[in-house]
């Protein structure tokens, strides 16, 4: 039996609410400055200053060094009496004490230890006092009576050069007998492993490759986005997941997914309250995680604003808003997508082609048609049919006259004329949802997006507002991203629980949403709860204390870097997972494909002959099913490309036709 087992305490059995620890001395400097003790330099020069002292103090010694040694050195620079720098250094424990949290899969790993070992340790290369660090161990139950903590700045040794060697002299033990866990592969793992004892890395505990992006705009942000970086690892240690691919679908929505909604909302509801808006209504599907995201972050921020989930979209308010069919109702009608045919286009205008299958007939489209995919002459065709067509006009007319009338009675049920303009969270594009509603419901309204390629008026007078959060294509404002897909990614991140809205019907005295299908059962089979249950932990764990930390710092740099990271460069884990969701390409939610499948010698031809690699259908995720594909498969497309485009520059010579993302014709969207 294996007479002891021990754990490294910092990232293993306990984490930190920030990414980086050395981004706790920015919140530190932060804090400081607050309470007067800090005087001539910011928080950022701060924390440089105590990074560097800790630097300069391991070089006055081979020992390793303590908390007060730490502190003398700092003085040197802040030249502070010396009650305030003992203040300080009271500080920096109490804020360790606050962002410190225990991490739940090591309690079961620290039970089986005590049941298979005769004794449990701790072994920490830290500055900070062992009884502090017992301290935190108990507190979090982590520690027990019997157990014992080493800890390098009370024995002068670390546990590359004597910690181990002193902990089992201590003990009566012999290194060989010792099964020792920790994250750090060089002190934990090797060190241990080159004196004899049995080792397990514990990765988990060390910031992911995403996470680390976030971390390094940790002085940009002042602080904010090292606090996401610490809540995303926390996220993803306390998710449980059953399988590798749900692990994978999880770790993206902690590192992913999390960071960028709670980003935008916080950018929401600040907004809100600058507006003096007193309710925000976020619109089905994709608000209903941003809604739950909001509710979650509103008491930490102080926004009092009425949070509301309000069921919509486009084919529920396009049609409502038609008062009159003209070309312009054919162009969402006949929307191709991937995929138009007779059936579905009239169902978008509340009929059925047995309605009007004479007039359908004269345009040379019978039965066995009706469910075939158009050409888009055929679509042509088809609108230009039905717009001259008094009867088929007025059917459709009519029945979106009846559709308005019951829209503007849910939107009064729900509260919308109560406050003008009514204000609606969603995630954008095109924006003509929002136009639509405002046409129907005849109101003024301004709109919260994460960002728009075109901004369409309302065409009744009506005021529409429209605010972007990271960009405006028409307006020409914003970051100019360079992610061809981000709007399927972004609405992926974005998915319900519940089927697609499709309009209103009256139920037992109140107005109901009529929906496809009551659950969103393709997502929900795909991974939908562990994500949102991520998400929750994300934003439960965020840490957002104005004392600590500028709760409104602008993130978007960060984002914008994160989603370039993701989009652009996936590894296989990340494109296996998150690209195997089921995305949907219509209003009516009738087809479903992967975002990403893995490429084969067609695309590689297709390659080698025009340089480019197109997408097989709109929402494709290119550098998903890149990263998915076969090595060899990879490794022709790449050299087919490389043809084309020679050198380095291959890596980043698309040119892309996305949301914000420039004017020339996208040519390879992948990152070989």
């Amino acid at each position: 039996m294996t007479q002891v087992h021990s754990f490294d305490v910092f990232d293993t059995v306990l984490t930190r609410a920030v990414g980086a620890p050395t981004s706790l001395f920015l919140l530190l400097g932060r804090w400081a400055a607050q309470e007067g003790l800090l005087v001539s330099c910011s928080a950022e020069v701060f924390a440089r200053a105590r990074i560097e002292a800790e630097i300069r103090a391991r070089t006055h010694t081979k020992k390793e060094i303590s908390l007060a040694k730490i502190y003398r050195e700092l003085n040197v620079t802040l030249r502070l009496p010396q009650h305030e720098l003992s203040r300080l250094m009271q500080m920096e424990c109490d804020l360790e004490t606050h962002l410190i949290r225990p991490n739940p899969a090591m309690r079961s790993e620290l039970e089986y230890a005590r049941q298979s070992s005769e004794q449990v340790i701790f072994l920490s290369d830290m500055y900070l006092p062992g009884s502090f660090i017992e301290d935190l161990l108990r507190t979090h139950g982590m520690f027990r009576e019997g157990d014992r903590c080493y800890v390098s700045s009370e024995h002068g040794h670390g546990k590359s050069n004597g910690l181990f060697r002193a902990m089992a002299e201590r003990e009566g033990v012999r290194l060989d007998q010792l099964v020792h866990v920790g994250n750090n592969k060089k002190h934990d793992v090797e060190a241990a492993h080159h004196l004899g004892a049995k080792t397990r890395w514990y990765e988990e505990g060390n910031l992911q490759r995403l996470e680390r992006v976030l971390e390094s705009y940790a002085y940009e942000t002042e602080g904010l986005s090292s606090l996401m970086a610490g809540a995303s690892r926390l996220a993803r240690i306390m998710t449980p997941v059953n399988s590798p691919r749900e692990a994978s679908i999880r770790d993206v929505a902690a590192s992913v997914v999390g960071p960028t909604l709670t980003s935008y909302v916080i950018w929401v509801l600040r907004r809100a309250s600058e507006l003096e808006l007193k309710r925000l209504y976020f619109v089905s599907r994709d608000g209903q995680i941003l809604l739950d995201i909001a509710r979650r972050l509103s008491p930490k921020l102080g926004t009092t604003c009425e949070l509301r989930y309000l069921y919509g979209g486009r084919h529920a308010w396009n049609l409502p808003a038609t008062k009159k069919v003209t070309e312009q109702t054919m162009i969402w009608a006949l929307s191709r997508g991937n995929h138009v045919s007779v059936d579905l286009a009239l169902r978008r205008l509340g009929l059925v082609p047995t309605q009007v299958e004479a007039e359908l007939r004269q345009l040379d489209f019978d039965r066995s048609q009706w469910h075939r995919g158009l050409t888009e002459a055929e679509c042509e065709r088809l609108g230009s049919g039905l717009v001259g067509n008094p009867r088929v006009c007025g059917l459709i007319e009519e029945g979106a006259r009846k559709k308005r009338e019951t829209l503007i009675e849910y939107l009064k049920q729900e509260g919308g004329f109560e406050q003008q303009p009514m204000a609606i969270v969603d995630v954008g594009w095109v924006g003509r949802a929002l136009q639509a509603l405002v046409t129907a419901a005849d109101i003024d309204a301004v709109g919260f997006y994460i960002g728009l390629d075109e901004r369409p008026s309302p065409t009744n007078g009506r005021k529409l507002r429209q605010e972007c959060y990271l960009y405006d294509r028409t307006g020409a404002q914003g970051y100019i991203l360079g992610i061809p897909e981000l709007p399927s990614l972004i609405e992926s991140f974005c998915q319900a629980d519940h089927g697609l809205v499709l309009g209103y019907r009256n139920e037992h005295g109140r107005v109901v949403p009529e929906l496809k299908v009551d659950g969103n059962q393709a997502v929900k089979e795909w991974g939908l709860q562990v994500v949102q249950e991520t998400v929750r932990n994300f934003v439960g764990q965020l840490v957002l204390k104005h004392a600590w930390t500028n709760i409104w710092a602008d993130t978007r740099p960060a984002i914008v870097d994160l989603l370039k990271h993701f989009s652009r460069s996936p590894s296989p884990t990340e494109a296996s997972g998150w690209g195997s969701f089921p995305s949907e390409d219509d209003q009516l939610g009738s087809y479903f494909r992967p975002l990403a499948r893995p490429y084969g010698w067609r695309k590689v031809c297709e390659a080698l002959l025009t340089g480019r690699v197109g997408r097989r259908y709109p929402w494709e995720w290119r550098a998903g099913s890149f990263s998915i594909s076969s090595r060899f498969i990879r490794m022709s497309t790449t050299l087919a490309l490389r043809t084309h485009h020679p050198g380095p520059a291959t890596r980043n010579s698309q040119r892309h036709d996305c949301p914000g993302a420039g004017e020339a014709e996208d040519t390879t969207g992948i990152n070989p």
